[in-house]
């Protein structure tokens, strides 16, 4: 028989040893508490924030503590603290604490990080104090601990922060299918404990039905246990067994659509061996779990997800037991940037001088400054008015993803590094004193007298003139020049008869190439120029070309759209786009009218849509408000027209030439050059991301953090946080139909392309949403009474439900009562049809067409900027 050992451990001392860091945020001496623990001053770790004593009230005690804050925060704010390089798992506890020590009344809101996850949203208005718990593996030698700042969120606060080294191989078992994951803790549950609650466990009595059960400690020994975790022997000597019924339940609260690591202890502590069922949400994980006497067990489980937790135990043999249980939510880690790139960012650093508070991942879970990134890549670098001198550094080139370098407005002068002499990459160099890709050097002579050169161009930098002059030499240079004039002038006569020659040959192919093209009609130039009025009515542009306002002959208005010389394609290429786009017949899709073809003119007539674009209704110069079910309608019936799209091509099909517009191309184009059906769901993220958040793509105002709205909005909608949620529609949607809604659209938009869903599952979840919102209206109808007087919240209310009432009750599989598929009916009860204009290369534009007598979307659409309804018909 094996030996017994007891063991006595406790949470209530710990002791400060290796590994071991109890920070007093904000505090000026070190101290040791009541429960012995150690506490020092927080001064070695941040360099940043002022401190502040806070005073407050808990119970019958009176609290003066220490705090950090962090005003006027625009980037993360971080504590570093050194790693035990023999620990690799870490305990991570933050307490905040705001008790108005402002005077203000203005609780902050605010995000926590470790390394390159988003690990939380403090939300002190809800709960003051607040603490959160993380399990980490730390896979460097500092561990990096950050508050971020939220648009008009305040200040954020901190009070303390503890790190403790757990074993080696804990909080692992049944995690294969999450590897190197963050543990956020929801619950960690002493079941039975009466009395106040030992340090960091909690007690059990808010969360099951205790007429039914009752707790009990009983002093015993153990066997050695085997569990890694380790929990204290004074939580397993207490428990909770049932009273007076067969079936022991637990109901816990999640964050909704969270995945979740579950860990159930048992213990050996009554002199019977109960054995019972195991149940999570109703689903039988292990039947006839038996405890053995003085033996300590777990069971380890996960779930995806799931918005909330029922543990049932139901009886096979005397009562149930529990004596505790771990509930953390799984948070993903993202992919942290190379070292080469960091490496190379911290040379520059060191390069320029310039202390930027470069330290850490450059990307993730914020940018640093002046720089942008797409994921974990760094694509964007802005050195400009820093007063830089000497030459730009080698290290540079090492940034392989870099597309835009700004050194504009500095003292900078020399060669620059051939390894950034590339095609992909913009250099703006205009304010220095000399910078070429020559390999001759600037001349203290040339540096004053000739303009910044324009990287990339390659320009040589005039040589000072010899003094002797060859006489032979200028009579060899004439003669060969004039030998050579002449040859040139023979080339160009010759080039222009044969380019004369293949234009006329390839115009007749196209020409014979566009004659039959079923429902797309073959327009002349003539044609054109009359539908149009000799263009006189533009309607939008961009760096394709322009659109114009025609009307065909039996009076249908078109979209017109003209490309420009430098954006034309090959007269190949433009037929096959041609030949893809007169397919696109879909009730949901914009279709192709016609085209034009002739010599230079290569032109596109489409369907044309007065009530204006998606654009024009969230954010444009005459916004209507959309409300939560019509957005998620319109996304619906796109991702239908889409998805019915891409089953009839090609699916191996691959576009190589791209001409996209800003915010919708997808990032991987950057680096195989291809579009793929994976292309087309990131653009499509995007223009979820856009109904969500009801903002543009792109946009140069506000805060720089806000510019890309792919960037900006993913770990604002990964942390759950719907502030960012389009203020027309908070407080009208249901929590759950939101974030199916988001989770799809961030799956979408993710930069690796394997990651992304495809349009079929992007379609099941957008239906799932729009069920949960119609679900959630009709509920609100239910019990809102008619004869209630109307908040401004109820109002927006009431107006939802007159839009519900216009739906069939099945609307994603039923026609409208009218007759009108996919029909929305508005107050005013003029049918709103949803249509979509879909794959043309990387682009997805949303039109809503008003189908009335009048033609007030015209005149709406003539008092909008042109610059603001520039993409109302863009294409590739």
């Amino acid at each position: 028989m094996a030996n017994l050992i007891v063991l006595f451990k406790t949470f209530l001392i710990e002791f400060q040893c290796a590994g071991f860091f109890s920070l007093s945020c904000g505090g000026r001496t070190s101290f040791r508490d009541s429960s012995n623990i150690s506490w020092v001053p927080d001064t070695t770790y941040v360099t940043t924030g002022k401190t502040t004593t806070i005073t407050y009230s808990d119970g019958s005690n009176s609290l003066n503590i220490s705090a950090r804050f962090f005003p006027n925060s625009r980037r993360r704010k971080c504590y570093r603290i050194p790693a035990n390089n023999s620990t690799t798992l870490v305990l991570v506890r933050a307490k905040f604490v705001y008790k108005n020590y402002d005077g203000l009344g203005k609780p902050p809101k605010f995000y926590v990080s470790i390394g390159t996850s988003i690990a939380a949203t403090i939300n002190l208005a809800e709960d003051d104090p607040w603490s959160e718990e993380f399990l980490w593996t730390v896979n460097m030698d500092t561990l990096s601990f950050c508050l971020i700042a939220m648009p008009e969120g305040g200040s954020p606060v901190i009070s303390s922060l503890e790190i403790r080294p757990l074993p080696q191989g804990a909080y692992t078992n049944g995690m294969t299918d999450f590897p190197n994951k963050l543990l956020k803790k929801s619950y960690r549950i002493d079941c039975g404990h009466s009395n106040d609650s030992i340090r960091i466990w909690d007690a059990d009595r808010s969360f099951t039905p205790f007429h039914v059960a009752i707790g009990f400690k009983i002093q015993l020994s153990f066997r050695q246990s085997s569990l890694v975790e380790e929990p204290p022997v004074v939580v397993l000597q207490t428990g909770r067994v049932l009273a007076r019924s067969n079936t022991l339940t637990y109901n816990l609260p999640l964050d909704p659509l969270g995945d979740y690591y579950i860990i159930l202890y048992f213990a050996g502590i009554l002199p019977v061996f109960p054995s019972f069922d195991v149940l999570i949400n109703g689903e039988l994980v292990k039947s006839n779990y038996k405890i053995n006497g003085s033996e300590i067990s777990a069971l380890y489980l996960t779930r995806k997800g799931i918005g909330s937790l029922n543990i049932t135990l139901k009886s096979t043999s005397f009562y149930p037991q529990i004596n505790a249980f771990e509930v953390y939510k799984i948070v993903d880690i993202p992919t942290d940037a190379s070292s080469t790139t960091v490496s190379a960012l911290q040379v520059i650093q060191q390069a320029t001088g310039l202390d930027l508070g470069w330290q850490d991942d450059p990307c993730l879970p914020s940018p640093w400054e002046k720089i942008h990134c797409e994921g974990n890549l760094v694509t964007s670098l802005d050195l400009q008015n820093n007063s830089l001198m000497g030459t730009v550094p080698d290290s540079l080139g090492e940034l392989e993803d870099l597309h835009l370098l700004n050194l504009e407005n500095n003292n900078l002068q020399g060669p620059m590094p051939q390894s950034l002499n590339k095609e992909t990459l913009e250099i703006r160099t205009s304010g220095n004193l000399c910078l070429t890709f020559s390999t001759t050097s600037c001349d203290d002579d040339a540096s004053s007298s000739n303009p910044p050169i324009e990287a990339p161009q390659v320009t040589v930098v005039p040589q000072k003139k010899h003094n002797v002059h060859n006489n032979l030499a200028i009579i060899l240079a004439t003669v060969g020049g004039t030998i050579i004039a002449f040859l040139l002038m023979c080339i160009s006569v010759l080039i222009y008869k044969t380019k004369q020659h293949y234009e006329a040959s390839h115009t007749s192919r196209g020409e014979m190439d566009t004659r039959n093209w079923g429902a797309a009609k073959v327009f002349s130039y003539k044609e054109i120029k009359v539908a149009t009025r000799n263009f006189k009515e533009i309607i939008g542009k961009g760096s394709f070309g322009s659109v114009y306002l025609g009307k065909l002959p039996e009076g249908k208005s078109v979209a017109v759209k003209v490309r420009f010389d430098k954006s034309q394609l090959g007269a190949d290429s433009f037929i096959n786009e041609v030949n893809l786009l007169s397919k696109i017949r879909h009730q949901n899709l914009v279709s192709l009218e016609g085209f034009c073809h002739e010599r230079k003119h290569q032109i596109l007539v489409y369907e044309y849509l007065p009530g204006g674009s998606l654009a024009d209704h969230l954010y444009g110069c005459q916004k209507i408000s959309l409300s939560w079910v019509r957005r998620l309608k319109i996304a619906v019936d796109a991702a239908k027209g889409l998805s019915k799209q891409v089953t009839q091509a090609d699916a191996t099909h691959v576009t190589t030439v791209v001409k996209g517009t800003a915010g919708y191309l997808d990032p991987e184009y950057y680096s195989t050059q291809q579009l793929t059906e994976k292309s087309d769901v990131y653009s499509f993220g995007v223009v979820l991301l856009e109904l969500i958040c009801g903002r543009e793509p792109l946009t140069h105002s506000g805060n720089p953090d806000s510019f890309n709205l792919v960037l900006w909005a993913k770990p604002y909608l990964q942390a759950g946080a719907f502030e960012i949620v389009d203020e027309d529609i908070r407080g009208s949607f249901d929590p759950l139909s939101m974030k199916k809604a988001a989770f799809i659209a961030i799956k979408s938009v993710e930069r690796d392309a394997s990651q992304r869903p495809s349009i079929a599952e992007v379609l099941t979840e957008l239906k799932e949403a729009y069920n949960i919102q119609l679900r959630f209206l009709e509920s609100l109808q239910r019990f809102i009474p008619v004869f209630f007087p109307l908040s401004p919240s109820k109002e927006k209310i009431q107006r939802e439900l007159k839009v519900l009432v216009s739906f069939p009750l099945s609307p994603i599989k039923r026609e409208n009562p009218e007759g009108t598929k996919g029909a929305l009916q508005m107050e005013d009860q003029r049918p709103i049809e949803v249509l979509y204009i879909g794959k043309i290369r990387d682009q997805f534009r949303f039109f809503t067409e008003e189908r009335s007598e009048t033609n007030s979307g015209l005149e709406r659409a003539s008092h909008c900027n042109h610059k603001e309804s520039d993409e109302r018909h863009k294409g590739a």
